[in-house]
């Protein structure tokens, strides 16, 4: 609730940075942020900001979004290791019964990402869906409508509103949740919606999906360098 009186919104996303330069993945569950997350990190000289869950202000009076935080960890199912990143199949126990399921959590260092711990601005938003079938081709495109727009204020709201999908329980048995009271205001509610359209319609937010996880990076690589030109050549 202090965060959201200072127009910072608590958010499910992925993020990194290069060169200071910061980008949001956005994308529903199992659609592979992680995933792109893990590629740029390791092999396209990014470093963490958030994976999960990120700290999202936005400055009116600049016209700027910023990421101030985010938690600094890879949950990693056992299916997309043996998908796209076979090498860190090591973190994981050998006999599994159920490869969706299981997940392993590796921390930065033990992959030897750095992760960014200060305030960064972004440069590109990317809602991302990489596909398990390796021969779908690339799709890109900008995204407007009342889709995203409501994509995001779901996701903007849900801790604030008390409905996010973490799990309050009453007891360590989880037979029962406990009650959380929605803590949101009017006031909060109209900065939401000022910063959702300065996303779809201002810095603007692209759809990518491939089935190809170094063609999804190379582009969103390709794409925050050539918004960083942009941005020096119109300083």
């Amino acid at each position: 609730m202090d965060r959201q009186k200072h127009n910072e919104t608590t958010a499910h996303l992925a993020a990194c940075s290069k060169d200071k330069k910061g980008i949001i993945l956005l994308g529903e569950r199992g659609a592979g942020k992680t995933s792109i997350l893990l590629e740029l990190c390791i092999n396209y000289g990014y470093k963490l900001i958030a994976n999960d869950l990120g700290l999202l202000h936005f400055d009116k009076k600049l016209g700027c979004v910023f990421i101030n935080n985010g938690t600094k960890i890879f949950g990693l199912r056992n299916t997309i290791a043996k998908m796209h990143h076979p090498d860190l199949l090591r973190f994981f126990i050998k006999d599994i019964t159920d490869s969706w399921t299981t997940k392993s959590f590796i921390l930065p260092d033990q992959i030897d990402v750095f992760v960014e711990n200060n305030k960064t601005t972004i440069y590109k938003v990317f809602f991302c869906h990489l596909y398990a079938d390796r021969n779908e081709k690339i799709f890109f495109n900008r995204m407007f409508g009342s889709w995203i727009r409501i994509n995001l204020y779901e996701n903007f709201s849900r801790y604030i509103r008390g409905s996010s999908l973490i799990p309050f329980l009453d007891g360590m048995d989880g037979n029962s949740i406990g009650y959380i009271p929605s803590l949101d205001q009017l006031k909060f509610h109209k900065q939401r919606v000022e910063f959702i359209n300065y996303l779809v319609n201002d810095l603007g937010i692209t759809y990518i999906s491939s089935g190809n996880l170094q063609q999804v990076c190379n582009f969103i690589d390709k794409q925050l360098v050539r918004n960083a030109i942009n941005k020096n050549l119109k300083t």
